[in-house]
């Protein structure tokens, strides 16, 4: 057999054939181990990890780009099993350059933690562990504000009453008390002594 047709024998095939599988299984071993991580999609609520999607994206590009966004959604939803994340690694980079590895591990933080959720949720769908973290955060935040409220209320009742927006009505300006012109105004005792009458008097 000539030189010519060696690369078309069956012995070449099979050595082109182990030599892209060691390829891929080089480029698998390249991979963060974040993702390296088995992905069900069945077993994420994608529709929560939308907003934040658009959000890093946004941040990471300095622009909304709305086609990418919707990329990437649909590859997380087109496929009901991602091995890992190296073929949304590829598809990103010649859009997101640098920031895809950035992004993609921060994403497949998420659905690793969503998936593992989702073992004790009641919907089958498990929500990223941070995602639940800044829901508490915030539920905090809001239970704090209204018992401060409502202790102020209860500090105000001891008093005798509760506050109410007209106790000090403010003048025109917003500095100071409105005047009622109702109540007599007190002369000064200038006044009285230019009218004639004695500084006593003048009150």
């Amino acid at each position: 057999m000539s030189a010519y047709r060696r690369p078309f024998s069956r012995n070449a095939l099979a050595s082109d054939g182990a030599s892209a599988s060691a390829s891929s299984r080089k480029k698998q071993m390249s991979l963060p181990s974040e993702l390296c991580v088995k992905i069900h999609t069945d077993k994420v609520d994608v529709g929560c990890l939308k907003p934040w999607i658009n959000d890093r994206i946004t941040e990471l590009l300095g622009v909304e780009d709305e086609v990418l966004i919707d990329m990437i959604s649909v590859m997380l939803e087109e496929s009901a099993v991602h091995k890992d994340g190296g073929h949304m690694l590829r598809q990103l980079e010649s859009f997101l350059d640098v920031n895809a590895l950035t992004f993609v591990v921060e994403l497949w933080t998420h659905l690793a933690s969503a998936q593992e959720n989702a073992k004790t949720s009641e919907t089958g769908k498990g929500v990223p562990s941070k995602f639940l973290r800044d829901v508490e955060a915030e539920r905090a935040r809001a239970d704090a504000a209204y018992e401060r409220m409502r202790s102020n209320r209860e500090r105000y009742e001891q008093r005798g009453r509760a506050p109410k927006p007209y106790d000090k009505p403010r003048g025109r300006d917003g500095r100071g008390p409105r005047h009622d012109s109702r109540e007599p105004r007190r002369r000064s005792r200038w006044e009285g002594e230019r009218n004639g009458v004695s500084g006593a008097d003048a009150k």
